[in-house]
């Protein structure tokens, strides 16, 4: 999946751009598949690239500062929301071809036409997203470009260790956001918490996100990965049967008020209107009642493997502590700061609500490490093509 492995015992710093130049590549390489028509894949695979990235840069930010900019992270976000409604359509149109055969002759009326619908709206979307959304990334791409590969290290001859290895600083991250899924997981009690699903699954992606650049070279990565994925599927289906009876809901309100009204025209003669139009709102009734049935499959699934089970936050643990004895630092030594802005330590809090109050000052591990990073003493700019101090600024 990666085509560069950074060492676990390098500088974060290095590391983490590492790992970014590599993600942003694969995305490039996604947005590049979008010029080709017939490829059917294409938007779920730019998408899905483009979460890793936007994930990457989000969590690892303390230790990119220089290199991503606030600018690049909106053009990120903005070309993720402008193709989500593509992506959302694709997904709904491949769950109807699959329902057509289990419906009526009668419920087929409102099949096709809610099919229509959707295909009509998402050649709306991709428009917009192929253009406007194709643009920001683009442009956010570039910038990354250029800045990703450069870095200032600041050089003190007093400090013990001038920069916290890879390992130590991604184990806490993963330890930590581990909690943070534990901590929602929870907050699931039944298929009607759409918010708790939603958030859950977003946690779930980040976690996988984080793990994936290293999974191979720590026991039990790959499968932490795989199980993260399993629950990412479940939580998936819970979360689209959930946006999905939103668009049928919205589908049935845009019916004609009136049975005799064509929806395609003026009505075709010599058929009495109970035979030119059919009550559409039958079939979609049906596919509501089937997709409810989906959505509650998933939750079983959910409820079943993840809700009632501490083997993923085991694995999370264990996948921590394989990373530390790497450098032999246990996680939990130091507080790391997370790319949301939080510490370690403010992240437990959304665990376990008694230790707010005792944390540090939300950004203090950031502004650490940057009093380090950028001394009275002179800075060196360091480029990740060269093992040496590169005299040339970043762009």
């Amino acid at each position: 999946m990666h085509s560069i492995t950074p060492s676990l015992d390098q500088p974060i710093e290095r590391a983490a751009r590492l790992v970014a130049l590599d993600l942003l590549e694969s995305a490039n390489k996604a947005r590049a598949r979008l010029d080709e028509q017939t490829d059917a894949d294409a938007l779920h695979h730019f998408r899905v690239t483009l979460r890793r990235l936007r994930t990457w840069l989000r969590t690892l930010q303390p230790w990119l500062e220089d290199s991503t900019s606030k600018k690049a992270s909106r053009r990120l976000r903005k070309a993720a929301w402008l193709t989500s409604d593509s992506r959302d359509a694709e997904v709904h149109l491949a769950w109807l071809q699959d329902q057509r055969r289990a419906l009526s002759a009668r419920q087929r009326h409102g099949w096709a036409w809610l099919v229509e619908r959707i295909e009509q709206e998402k050649e709306q979307n991709d428009a917009v997203g192929s253009t406007k959304g194709m643009r920001a990334f683009d442009r956010a791409a570039a910038k990354l470009a250029r800045r990703l590969p450069y870095y200032r290290a600041h050089v003190d001859p007093h400090a013990a260790h001038a920069s916290r290895p890879f390992a130590v600083v991604l184990s806490e991250l993963i330890r930590d956001q581990g909690a943070v899924l534990a901590a929602r997981l929870k907050k699931i009690t039944s298929f009607e918490d759409a918010k708790a699903i939603h958030n859950a699954r977003i946690a779930g992606k980040r976690l996988r996100y984080i793990v994936e650049p290293v999974a191979e070279q720590i026991d039990g990565g790959s499968e932490l990965v795989a199980n993260l994925g399993e629950l990412q599927d479940a939580l998936g289906g819970c979360h689209d049967a959930h946006v999905f009876a939103g668009t049928i809901i919205a589908a049935s309100e845009a019916l004609p008020p009136s049975r005799e009204q064509s929806l395609n025209g003026p009505p075709s003669l010599g058929r009495r209107p109970s035979e030119r139009h059919r009550d559409l709102r039958l079939g979609l009734l049906a596919l509501a009642g089937r997709l409810q049935e989906r959505g509650e499959q998933s939750f079983a699934d959910v409820r079943e493997k993840w809700l009632t089970s501490q083997t993923l936050a085991e694995e999370t643990e264990r996948l921590a502590q394989a990373l530390a004895s790497r450098i032999g630092q246990s996680p939990g030594e130091t507080q790391v700061p997370l790319g949301d802005g939080r510490t370690t330590e403010q992240a437990q809090q959304e665990v376990d609500p008694q230790r707010r109050g005792n944390g540090r000052r939300a950004g203090a591990g950031k502004r650490t490490r940057h009093a380090h990073s950028r001394g009275s003493s002179s800075h060196s700019v360091r480029s990740l093509e060269e093992p040496a101090v590169s005299q040339t600024p970043r762009a």
